[in-house]
């Protein structure tokens, strides 16, 4: 039934961002089009010393900004919309699929952690795809850049590995820290005006015990390792899981007693 519904889930992900998507590809085309002809075959030095270079430099410094401005929104895009969606959904604003199939709420919470992080992979993917392409474009081709890339990562293949994973971790974390204080604020209320701040109350709140519980941690690190020159402790990770189960199933345990029922 997990996959059955994580399936669903993306679907559900692709149906709404495609068109945002192909927007993007297009949108980053088009810009990285524009920069490469103001320096084709010429120096951004050159350019700007030329008569008409404050107009082309302004034009150029644009196209730079709305492309990392549309970069950082497709990266930042999968998290507020799964936040948004769930929201939604515990405002009983499901489909009727969900509402008529009798699943655990944490068979729910679970599929549309899965899909999201999918879905950031997607996104992130497209975003590194692109921010090389325009540095390989703009760099006229040159192989060093790739062959930059590519020893860096042949060198780090490890390192690499487990700090995606750890990271990945990480926002899955952050992730169930704004579904327990959604699920926490419809338990009390469904009307905006009284869930939004119970939510950001409990956010608060949550920030302020868990920073707590982690500094006091670190005072019993037990072994001590490290990723990519950052320190961590073996006791920060094991309260990290923890946490993640514990949230896991206060959500769950909200959306079945206090929300859905």
């Amino acid at each position: 039934m997990l996959i059955k519904l994580t399936k669903y889930e993306l679907l559900k992900k692709w149906k709404a961002s495609r068109y945002f998507l192909i927007g993007y590809l297009f949108l980053a085309f088009v810009l990285i089009l524009l920069m490469k002809l103001y320096l084709w075959n010429n120096n951004l030095s050159e350019i700007i010393n030329q008569n008409s270079g404050q107009q082309l430099s302004f034009l150029f410094v644009c196209s730079v900004i709305l492309f990392f401005t549309a970069t950082l929104i497709l990266s930042m895009y999968p998290f507020f919309e799964s936040i948004y969606r769930f929201e939604r959904d515990l405002s009983g604003k499901q489909s009727v699929l969900e509402l008529m199939i009798p699943i655990i709420s944490w068979k729910k919470i679970l599929s549309k952690l899965i899909a999201t992080i999918c879905a950031a992979i997607v996104c992130l993917t497209l975003v590194g795809f692109s921010i090389f392409a325009a540095v390989f474009i703009i760099g006229n081709f040159n192989q060093s850049v790739i062959n930059l890339i590519l020893n860096h990562l042949s060198l780090n293949q490890f390192k690499s590995i487990v700090a995606v994973g750890y990271l990945t971790f990480l926002i899955l974390e952050i992730y169930m820290l704004f579904f327990f204080c959604i699920a926490t604020s419809k338990s009390f209320s469904h009307k905006k005006r009284f869930a939004v701040p119970i939510g950001i109350g409990v956010f608060i709140l949550s920030v302020v015990i868990i920073g707590n519980i982690g500094l006091q941690m670190e005072k019993i690190p037990i072994h001590t390792y490290h990723i990519l020159g950052i320190n961590y402790s073996l006791s920060s990770l094991f309260f990290d899981i923890l946490m993640f189960i514990g949230l896991l199933m206060g959500t769950s345990w909200l959306m079945e007693k206090r929300i859905e029922h």
